[in-house]
């Protein structure tokens, strides 16, 4: 190795400004052919976009960037649920982008009593996962955690154990058409100073619907 290191010492200037540029565009090339190899499985109309995440916690942080499909759905129908969806929210003088579960699609009947959520009258399945919702055992303790199943979509959704059921209150809703009801999988955030809780029965209109989470890229 000393003496390949001596050798390239010796070479005149243009050799060594040849070579170089020969390995330049190389480490290029390679790094395109990564790229490339990274994004070739994502579907047409995938973009990148940042999100208000907070209303998602445990599934994903407070704030950063997703891959939203964003030719997923051509109606409020091919919407399914369990699905997290992107969509704009109006904050003050602008809108801002936000992440939340799908839970009914138009024509639907939804109901939240204190931790249970009903679609179509049907409590949806749920498993105890109490002590296990944050690596933070000072977090943990501040919050009831379940896994939750929606058709064949199980996902950990979290509860604020300080609150009863007189704390949270009952929603009923039949979902409207062209309308998705959503909710987070922070439940206790539906409060009305969380930025991200659709202002109608917790429904968004599916023209504020941007696409479907698909990937994210900062946990």
């Amino acid at each position: 190795m000393i003496a390949a290191t001596g050798s390239l010492n010796k070479l005149p200037a243009a050799a060594m400004r040849m070579l170089s540029t020969v390995l330049t565009r190389a480490a290029v090339a390679v790094v395109l052919a990564l790229v490339a190899t990274a994004c070739k499985d994502l579907p047409e109309g995938a973009k990148e976009m940042r999100v208000t995440g907070s209303w998602m916690r445990p599934e994903m942080l407070s704030y950063g960037w997703v891959t939203v499909h964003t030719k997923a759905y051509a109606s409020a129908g091919d919407v399914a649920p369990g699905d997290i969806v992107v969509y704009r929210q109006p904050f003050g003088n602008h809108n801002i982008l936000c992440a939340a579960r799908a839970i009914g699609l138009p024509g639907d009947e939804v109901s939240l009593s204190d931790t249970y959520v009903f679609l179509n009258r049907r409590r949806l399945k749920r498993g105890d996962l109490e002590g296990n919702s944050n690596k933070d055992s000072k977090a943990a303790s501040k919050t009831k955690s379940y896994m939750e199943t929606i058709g064949e979509i199980s996902y950990r959704v979290a509860y604020d154990a300080k609150l009863s059921a007189l704390d949270r209150p009952e929603v009923e809703a039949r979902v409207g058409p062209a309308r998705v009801f959503v909710l987070g999988d922070s439940r206790d955030y539906r409060r009305p100073a969380n930025s991200c809780v659709p202002r109608r029965n917790s429904t968004v209109e599916f023209g504020s619907i941007v696409g479907k989470l698909i990937a994210q890229r900062y946990r």
